[in-house]
């Protein structure tokens, strides 16, 4: 099983073990994209 992460207008396959660095809004909120077929994985930490 894999995920796959779009960020800078690339894709990248990512599977168990393997080390994401994510950055983001810090103490922030934002808006969730308003399309119901879209597939989202939150990440928080």
């Amino acid at each position: 099983m894999y995920a796959v992460i779009q960020t800078g207008g690339k894709q990248y396959r990512v599977k168990k073990g393997d080390t994401v660095q994510v950055i983001g809004p810090f103490g922030n909120t934002f808006l969730m994209p308003n399309h119901s077929p879209s597939h989202l994985l939150m990440v928080c930490t």
